[in-house]
């Protein structure tokens, strides 16, 4: 762009000196291209210089990551619906999935897995959000007056009424789950719904996928309190990111998918996910469904 704004400005130079030696009107018409020109080159070095540099800035700080967007391995960024996702899945032996969107999940993403599990993947690993029950807040009339009532003793054996901490605790995962919930543009009833549904429909079309199509692909369905800020899909040397998944009315698959390249060097964005990945373990429930098909893997290959 410094080489365009230059060039630019030659010949306006050059332009203007011409019109110097011509009548009017090719000498007017001359200098003002003579004038144009030059301001066009420099526009667009200021916008190059200025405003793609802050756009960079508003990407990297949308997807939550402190390094410059040259060192994330951005590779593209499309909508969900445009991405191949086929070609994604394949990418490597092993993938990883965190689901925010479970009907964008289930429409867009699954049954590309399930297809890849017959011949090119050998993990499967997809994490789902943990769905506490809900435990209301206790309503309060602030309205009436206050009256003195006598302490009520809550003998050892009566449960009715659990430890402050734990209601609190509670009550936080309920709010996770309804925030949660918002960001794909659902209720909590809907979106808890939606959850056990894909929980469900991965384990009954794993089941029937590996009795038609028999593999040494292996799937673990998780759990976990905690969570990546960003819904994702990692089979190295490629991450898709969904950072914007609120879902549109029509087909609930809407969201803007950053995939990033992390072959041949680690990338920030490979550094986040991985720490990411690396605090959510620690919050891991059992399984909801385990096919792990190591020990036959291994013996095949021996």
């Amino acid at each position: 762009m410094i080489v365009i704004a230059l060039v630019s400005l030659v010949v306006g130079i050059v332009l203007i000196w011409i019109s110097t030696s011509l009548e009017t009107p090719a000498s007017e018409i001359l200098a003002a291209l003579g004038t144009v020109i030059p301001t066009i080159g420099l526009v667009n070095l200021v916008s190059d210089l200025v405003l793609q540099k802050s756009v960079s800035d508003d990407l990297v700080d949308l997807i939550g990551l402190e390094r410059r967007l040259v060192d994330s391995g951005l590779d593209d960024v499309r909508s969900a619906a445009d991405v191949d996702w086929s070609h994604l899945v394949r990418a490597d032996r092993e993938l990883t999935c965190f689901v925010l969107n479970p009907e964008q999940f289930r429409m867009l993403i699954w049954p590309r897995i399930l297809e890849a599990s017959k011949d090119r993947l050998e993990k499967v690993e997809i994490i789902l959000p943990e769905l506490p029950d809900s435990v209301p807040a206790p309503s309060v009339d602030l309205s009436a007056e206050r009256v003195e009532r006598p302490a009520v003793s809550v003998s050892a054996g009566d449960h009715s009424a659990g430890p402050p901490h734990e209601t609190n605790h509670a009550s936080a995962q309920s709010l996770a789950v309804v925030a949660l919930a918002s960001r794909v543009g659902y209720d909590e009833v809907r979106y808890r719904g939606a959850v056990r549904d894909l929980a469900a429909q991965i384990e009954s079309e794993w089941k029937a996928t590996r009795a038609r199509w028999p593999s040494v692909c292996s799937l673990t369905l998780r759990r976990g309190l905690e969570y990546p800020r960003h819904a994702f899909l990692r089979t190295p040397p490629r991450i898709a990111l969904v950072v914007d998944p609120i879902a549109r009315t029509s087909d609930h698959v809407g969201g803007r998918v950053f995939i990033f390249r992390t072959e041949g060097h680690r990338t920030g964005t490979e550094s986040w996910l991985t720490d990411s990945l690396e605090a959510l373990q620690s919050t891991y429930s059992a399984p909801l469904f385990s096919d792990d098909r190591s020990k036959s893997r291994n013996n095949e290959r021996i």
